[in-house]
């Protein structure tokens, strides 16, 4: 069964990711910069989002490993019952 609660925060900061990258896209858009200010703001932005996805995906491989090891005990105990 699905856990809403954690869909919920899990849409709440995927949509924090989403406008953050949105306000960082236009803010160097149309800020009033050299080209070179521009290129090495667009690669720190790159850098911040690369940091903050292998953040989160390491996030996840860690809850997906304990579901997965929660699983397998429960069904090691439910085999050992069974016998």
């Amino acid at each position: 069964m699905a856990d809403s609660t954690g869909q919920t925060t899990g849409l709440m900061f995927l949509s924090f990711i989403v406008g953050g990258i949105v306000g960082s896209v236009l803010g160097i858009l149309f800020a009033p910069k050299a080209g070179a200010e521009t290129r090495e703001d667009i690669a720190k932005f790159a850098a911040d989002v690369k940091d903050e996805t292998e953040k989160v995906t390491k996030a996840a491989v860690e809850k997906i490993e304990k579901v997965v090891d929660e699983a397998q005990k429960a069904l090691s105990k439910k085999a050992a019952g069974a016998k």
